[in-house]
């Protein structure tokens, strides 16, 4: 059995009286004698007994095998082969660690009106799978539920990554963009189409989430970013930016960086088929640790800038999964770091996903004596 970190003192944030325990649908459970075989599709496996120390878990999973319980009436039913309450709590952290049972729901499900309990039951039960002590499932979907976001850029990208974050409970998201749908769009700009060519991006987005989810508070920006005080004037107050823009080349990201700092928000960038890290200002790397990062590795870095800001933009090669196979991966990053889930990889490390089946990350590090992020460590 894995070694469980959850005690059952810590556990109380999730298991109520009417909490509904049952097993994981990872399993197959096959109960030979004294053992229960749980074993997954992928081939490996692992095995509870009724001896020594695996005794109270053996009886907790046994009851669960052919009927989910509630927390009162699985403890109602082990206790005749002796597992006392305080056990049943120290037996069900340990199969939650193992991922062996799952807790559905609990009296803190009953916070959420009907219609979002139902419309978000599916999310809600994947997120089971990661409450820890002091995050719950409803914990995690209420942080995303009240969570403000700023997508700067909603062509091939930022469509994507838009449309995955209001489907994921993310609702208050203003887009900002000044291009109109070109017909050159249609094959990777997948929630344009041929009726909305000649419109601006934003207005066609926001009717797009809203319909989506009527609940939704979409602000449509129709500008593009260019210099430094626009970005720092229409970035405040958010909770995060996501840059999905890549004009003007590499300004837009320093742009955007600087007024992360300024404005004490993170954001998240993609670049190259590369997404991430998250910048946390002060707290992760800034875009300026991040461009010396890339300095390291680039054996004349300074003549590929020139290069890259006085050569034309290179032909864009269409490819409708390209963009959602990244916006992907951008969104995960996103829904994970405001749930709460996953706060401190993603500020660290970056990902590439890209159409050759290519995948591989870096962890990047922030620079004790960077000249803009040093002020406060």
């Amino acid at each position: 059995m894995k070694k469980s970190k959850i005690t059952s003192e810590n556990l109380s944030f999730v298991v109520s009286p009417f909490s509904i325990i049952q097993k994981s649908d990872k399993f197959i459970y096959d109960v030979t004698g004294d053992w229960i075989r749980c074993s997954r599709s992928s081939g490996d496996s692992v095995s509870v007994s009724r001896f020594h120390n695996d005794g109270d878990r053996y009886h907790v999973l046994l009851a669960l095998i052919d009927l989910s319980q509630t927390y009162e009436e699985l403890k109602s039913g082990v206790a005749k082969h002796g597992v006392s309450s305080e056990a049943v709590l120290i037996a069900i952290a340990g199969l939650i660690a193992a991922e062996l049972v799952v807790i559905t729901s609990s009296i803190e499900d009953e916070l959420l009106e009907p219609v979002v309990g139902e419309r978000y039951k599916w999310l809600l039960e994947n997120f089971s799978y990661m409450e820890r002590p002091g995050l719950s499932k409803v914990g995690m979907l209420k942080n995303l539920l009240v969570s403000k976001v700023c997508i700067v850029g909603v062509g091939g990208l930022g469509s994507i990554v838009a449309q995955l974050l209001v489907a994921s409970g993310i609702l208050d998201i203003t887009l900002i963009d000044g291009d109109t749908v070109e017909l050159s769009n249609l094959p990777r700009q997948l929630f344009y189409t041929s009726a909305d060519v000649g419109l601006l991006k934003v207005d066609v987005m926001k009717r797009v989430l809203s319909a989506h989810q009527p609940s939704s508070r979409i602000t449509a920006i129709s500008k593009y970013i260019q210099d430094q005080q626009a970005a720092i004037q229409l970035t405040k107050s958010f909770d995060l930016i996501i840059l999905c823009a890549d004009e003007p080349r590499l300004f837009i990201h320093t742009w955007i960086g600087e007024a992360s700092i300024e404005n004490r928000v993170p954001y998240l960038a993609m670049g190259a088929n590369w997404v991430g890290p998250i910048s946390v200002p002060y707290l992760s790397p800034c875009y300026i640790c991040q461009a010396r990062y890339h300095r390291a590795k680039i054996s004349d870095y300074d003549s590929f800038i020139r290069a890259t800001l006085t050569t034309p933009v290179p032909p864009r090669a269409a490819f409708g999964p390209g963009p959602v196979l990244v916006g992907a991966m951008m969104s995960t990053m996103v829904v994970e770091f405001l749930a709460g889930i996953n706060s401190t990889t993603h500020t660290l490390t970056r990902y590439q996903y890209n159409i050759w089946k290519n995948a591989t990350s870096e962890t990047l590090v922030r620079y004790t004596n960077c000249s803009r992020c040093k002020e406060i460590l």
